[in-house]
């Protein structure tokens, strides 16, 4: 039980990297603007729910007022830039 636990928890530190690395490189306004976010930016959440799986979301401040009722799938163009 516990390998499968720890074999979870590894996977989901993986993808929450991969999660907060794609943030985290910028995304792209419907301009062409891009915005990079400092790490001060950009908070990872994760909480840890029954049978030991994980829950998380990254909360990003922009530092301007987003109108949420003009967002959209096209609105942000994450991109990633692996050295």
């Amino acid at each position: 039980m516990m390998c499968l636990r720890s074999k979870i928890m590894k996977k989901s530190v993986i993808i929450t990297t991969c999660i907060l690395g794609l943030v985290m490189t910028g995304c792209s306004s419907l301009t062409g603007e891009t915005k990079t976010l400092e790490s001060s930016n950009v908070t990872l959440v994760t909480k840890v729910l029954p049978y030991g799986e994980v829950g998380y979301a990254i909360v990003c401040d922009f530092g301007d007022t987003v109108d949420s009722s003009k967002l959209n799938e096209k609105s942000f163009n994450v991109e990633v830039d692996i050295n």
